[in-house]
This record gives C-alpha cells, structure tokens and sequence, in this order.
C-alpha cells in the first residue's frame, strides 16, 4: 500500500509539474489582457489539487458504532420475526377457541405471554445498542454519513417506541383471550376485535420503520 500510495504522489507530482510549466509557457504566449484569465486558470487548478488530494476529507467510522449496528440490525430482526410468529399463533389460538379445544388454546397463550416478555426484553436490549450508536455518531466522519446515521438512529427509537405498543396491546389481547377462554363474561368479542386491529396496526409500523432503518444504514454504507 505504501509504494502504490509513493507512486501515485509521484505519478501525481510528474503530472503536476508539466501541467504547471505549460501554464507558466501559455501565460507569457497570450496578451497581457488575456494573462489575468490564465492566473484565474491556475488558480482554479490548484484549488481543484488541494481539495481532491491533500485535503481530501477522512472517512472514519467507530468500532464500537460499528459493532453496536451489526447487534442492532439482528436484533431488531429477530424481533420482528417473533412479532410476526406472534401474529400466526394469535390466529390459531382464535381457532383452537371456536373450536371448544380450549386447553389447547391456553397453552398457547402462556406461550405467546412468554414470547412477548422476550419481544419486550429485547426491545430493551436494542434500545441499549441505538444508545451506543449514538454516543459514538460524534467520531464519525464524512459529517454527511454521521447525519445518516442518526436519522437511522432515529427511526429505530421510533421503532422501538411502536413495538412497546405492539408489545403492550398484545398482551392485553392475550389476557381478554385467557378470559374469554376460562368464561370471564366481562370479556367482549369487540374488545378482542379491537386489540386485533390496534396490534395489525403496530406491526405495520413496526415492519416499516425496520425497512427504512435497514435502507437509511444502507446509505451510510455506501459513504463508505
């Protein structure tokens, strides 16, 4: 890498040289009315030289910015696959209902109650991952790929804030089902329906907001 990098400053130099000695010979050729474009010429080059090769801008990203999006982007798709496994069971459950097979159906449900603990556990745990991500956005550079990476930040605590809801709705839903299963005459088939609709809702969000992270760190990348 060294010598590739000493031969390009050479090959650059070389280059550099001859473009200037032909400036310097074209400058003393024209009219002294024509001189002040072939300055203005020469300054734009080097101003060009400057900005594309010595002051090209660093592009540097975080280790621990690095390592907390990669545990991020699993967890947040492991749990949106659970959220969609939830939504299956919940379906089955309905049905294992109507059909009268109701110790079936509540054990479903203590499962789904447990897989909702797990939904919500790890949704605590990647709100811990976003908070690293974005402590360390400050050492990222281009400044146009940290603003990036704090919108996607961003996104995926509005994620985090839909699937809480999703979270909460859903366990609602698998309390009224427990009761309407065990003869609990408070329990309403609108009130199920209800909670059916709100949780739908939620999960929608939820898929959306995950979909934008991913294309938003997508971008990031490509800064890269």
């Amino acid at each position: 890498m060294g010598l590739y990098t000493s031969f390009t400053y050479c090959f650059l130099s070389v280059n550099t040289i001859k473009l200037f000695l032909m400036m310097r010979t074209l400058y003393f050729k024209v009219p002294r009315k024509m001189r002040l474009f072939v300055v203005l010429l020469i300054m734009m080059f080097l101003a060009y030289f400057v900005g594309r090769f010595l002051l090209a801008q660093t592009k540097t990203v975080p280790g621990d910015f690095m390592q907390a999006r990669q545990d991020a982007s699993l967890i947040a798709q492991n749990i949106v696959g659970m959220s969609k496994e939830s939504a299956k069971r919940i379906g089955d459950i309905s049905a294992l209902n109507n059909e009268r097979k109701y110790p079936e159906a509540l054990e479903l449900v203590k499962q789904e109650i447990e897989r909702n603990r797990q939904i919500r556990d790890k949704a605590i745990a990647l709100s811990g991952y976003l908070q690293t991500m974005t402590v360390n956005v400050s050492g990222i550079e281009p400044r146009v790929s940290a603003e990036t990476a704090l919108e996607a930040v961003s996104t995926e605590v509005t994620l985090i804030g839909h699937l809480l809801t999703y979270n909460d709705y859903l366990n609602q839903l698998l309390v009224a089902i427990k009761g309407q299963i065990m003869g609990d005459g408070d329990v309403s088939a609108e009130t199920i329906s209800d909670l059916v609709k709100k949780i739908n809702d939620e999960s929608i969000v939820v898929n959306v907001m995950n979909d934008k992270f991913n294309e938003q760190m997508t971008k990031f990348d490509r800064g890269f």
